[in-house]
């Protein structure tokens, strides 16, 4: 038999390897290797995780997510307060101020958590994104209304415009919220005129906390095919990359990074050979 690979399978596999990845982050956060026990490990992540399991019984609480959304939120808030703590006691042996203590620690140090924070952001949006994207396929008349995740979406219109080399349909969507406007979109069904090709040209309304698409079909009778999707937080996803990205730039910009060695150093890499 034939074996599909596609975003199933891929969801399958990343989230046991993101969970466990964050369970080792929040204690590689904290561990000084060679130097500390199990036992003084486990007391250093017990304030972290107390915060974090107050934090995610709450959240679950009032927005009602089920377990493996809520036992990521616990990872990934775990995390979150044992970088904060291990920042805080660092700042705590600088002896200097917020501002000043947060500055004075090596680049090569806030490089790295700003890469963790990446990973964080980015784990989040995998998270929300797979959990609460909605999709769905509607025929919609002129006049209608359909809810899709927290948003209705009502078929104002449709017009016939041309374009330089096709003619297209285009559909006025109103977005509304709680009853409020909040967006127009204006998806396309575009019909080229040399190879008489029809092409859907996709509305976006992209934001920092959802994306939303609509897209165009065909007519029937006086209903149209109209496809709508709500993808939560899908752009924190990149936005974490480039977190990640900026924090291992900053890391490696650390001047101990650049120091010149002597020629005695130079001459010892080289195996004594002048």
């Amino acid at each position: 038999g034939k074996i599909s690979v596609g975003p199933p399978y891929f969801n399958f596999i990343f989230k046991p390897l993101a969970l466990a990845m964050l369970a080792f982050m929040a204690a590689g956060s904290l561990a000084h290797w060679k130097h500390q026990s199990g036992r003084q490990l486990l007391s250093l992540l017990l304030g972290p995780m107390i915060a974090a399991a107050i934090f995610s019984v709450v959240a679950t609480a009032l927005a009602g997510w089920y377990n493996l959304v809520a036992l990521g939120l616990f990872l990934l808030l775990t995390v979150a307060f044992s970088v904060l703590a291990d920042i805080a006691r660092k700042m705590r042996v600088a002896k200097a101020g917020l501002w000043h203590g947060f500055w004075r620690l090596s680049r090569s140090y806030r490089g790295m958590q700003l890469a963790h924070l990446g990973v964080l952001v980015s784990i989040t949006g995998v998270l929300l994104t797979t959990h609460y994207s909605v999709e769905h396929d509607l025929r919609m008349e002129i006049g209608e209304t359909e809810t899709v995740g927290p948003y209705q979406f009502h078929f104002q219109s449709i017009a016939q415009q041309i374009g330089p080399n096709y003619t297209t349909e285009v559909a006025d969507i109103r977005v509304l919220k709680h009853g409020v406007l909040v967006r127009r979109m204006f998806p396309e069904k575009r019909m080229y005129s040399v190879r008489q090709m029809p092409m859907t040209k996709v509305a976006l309304s992209p934001g920092l906390i959802r994306d939303l698409y609509v897209a165009l079909g065909e007519a029937s009778g006086s209903a149209w095919a109209v496809r709508i999707y709500y993808k939560p937080f899908v752009r924190w996803i990149w936005l974490g990359a480039l977190l990640m990205a900026a924090g291992g730039v900053m890391a490696v910009s650390d001047r101990r990074y650049r120091l010149k060695k002597t020629p005695s150093e130079l001459s010892a890499a080289m195996g004594g050979r002048p």
